[in-house]
């Protein structure tokens, strides 16, 4: 019997940890708008075309492997994100975990060379890529 009642009172305490957990977890994602998640990144003006944007810059392989993935709104300060690329290649972007609409702008040497509509994962349910028409050296997500 006291056996029984030592492993109800372990199971009572262990869902009462894993509670606080959740609790806590959720309070601290209330608390940390997403716009946190990019406190650390660098955003930088981008003028083309006569329009200037303030772009979040992908850095690092990480990040432009993360683009603008699970963002849920746009973000404020930020008009979308820049991919720069030391070489001219073909692109191709998708919108796996893109839960945005996002205008995307291929460049080549500072030139748009053409623009494509990405539709987020929510529109499709399975991911679709987009293209840029040409070689590009860099690439900008836009918030609709």
């Amino acid at each position: 019997m006291k056996k029984q009642i030592r492993t109800i009172i372990i199971a009572v305490i262990v869902l009462l940890i894993a509670y606080l957990g959740y609790t806590i977890f959720q309070t601290y994602r209330q608390l940390r708008p997403q716009d946190a998640l990019w406190e650390n990144y660098q955003v930088k003006s981008y003028t083309t075309e006569g329009e200037t944007y303030d772009l979040i810059v992908a850095d690092t392989d990480e990040r432009a492997q993360k683009g603008l993935m699970f963002v849920r709104e746009p973000l404020s300060g930020a008009d979308g994100m820049i991919f720069t690329f030391d070489d001219l290649e073909k692109r191709t972007f998708w919108n796996m975990n893109t839960f945005l609409p996002l205008d995307i702008l291929w460049i080549q040497d500072n030139r748009v060379i053409g623009t494509s509509e990405l539709p987020s994962i929510k529109q499709t349910e399975t991911p679709v890529t987009v293209s840029s028409p040409d070689v590009a050296d860099t690439v900008v997500e836009l918030f609709k």
